[in-house]
């Protein structure tokens, strides 16, 4: 890749937990990962199934370069992928992590008490690879300078149940945002709208339609990401963490009903590449 390009890459999009069948393939089976190249750097948001599938990705095009993971929360299906790439068992593949403390723990406590006995077969944590692992982390409001400063990502604390980091990627005087896990409400927080305006890309919570909609759950409709998506001047707007009982028709359906209100907004496909 040059020096400027932005290129975001898609690797599990459903959410809640993977999900199998030849009724689902079109638009992915793993759950979250999503992957942004700029600036010379890898990011990756989210380390669900679709970690695995991203490994072969980056042995090919990336092979010992660091890989900076974000993690937007710690339920199952953002990190459930973690342990089965063995990127992570790589002495060398240089890993940073960046995560909010939740319930007084931090990042690598958290990760530690999921990846041990009796949830899994050994203690992650404590394996001698394991210990090249930096964990840095972020704050309910945070900016984080990468690259030199050539990589801006700004994070914000978003309404989902325990809390859920949304992501802002500045590069080059573009912009990628990665909304996962966001149940939006009638009064827009400022900060958000903010982090949301005018951005080159944005990557939501669509988990619901407005005709099944749970309040209290933690996640949007498409609808209100349609919505957003007007209202903010966002250019592309990607539908993410499907429901796992969407099919690929029930999708491709979908899509045709948000292009007969908005040209921007797209269903996100695992295993498609967008540049910006």
């Amino acid at each position: 890749m040059s020096n400027i390009d932005f290129k975001i890459g898609f690797w599990g999009c459903r959410g809640s937990m993977a999900v199998g069948g030849t009724e689902l393939v079109k638009y992915g089976t793993n759950s979250c990962c999503v992957s942004v190249e700029c600036g010379g750097l890898t990011l990756l948001f989210d380390v669900g199934t679709g970690f695995v599938p991203f490994e072969e990705y980056y042995r090919q095009f990336h092979e010992s370069e660091a890989l900076h993971v974000f993690i937007s929360h710690y339920h199952l299906d953002h990190v459930c992928g973690l342990p089965f790439a063995g990127l992570i068992f790589d002495p060398g593949v240089p890993m940073n992590f960046y995560g909010r403390r939740s319930d007084g723990m931090s990042p690598r406590e958290i990760l530690g008490e999921l990846y041990k006995p009796p949830y899994f077969p050994s203690v992650l944590m404590s394996m001698p690879t394991i210990g090249r692992l930096k964990f840095t982390e972020i704050g309910n409001i945070d900016t984080i300078e990468l690259a030199g400063g050539r990589v801006i990502v700004d994070t914000l604390l978003v309404n989902h149940p325990g809390g859920s980091s949304c992501f802002r990627v500045s590069f080059n005087n573009k912009s990628m945002v990665y909304l996962s896990d966001y149940e939006y409400n009638d009064d827009l927080d400022e900060n958000l709208a903010e982090l949301l305006r005018n951005a080159d890309m944005v990557i939501f919570d669509a988990f619901f339609s407005d005709n099944n909609y749970r309040e209290g759950w933690g996640h949007s409709t498409w609808q209100q990401g349609v919505y957003l998506s007007e209202l903010l001047n966002i250019k592309n707007f990607y539908m993410f963490h499907h429901n796992i009982k969407r099919t690929d028709d029930e999708l491709d359906e979908l899509q045709v009903l948000m292009s007969r209100r908005s040209k921007h907004c797209f269903v996100a496909r695992e295993g498609s590449f967008v540049n910006i």
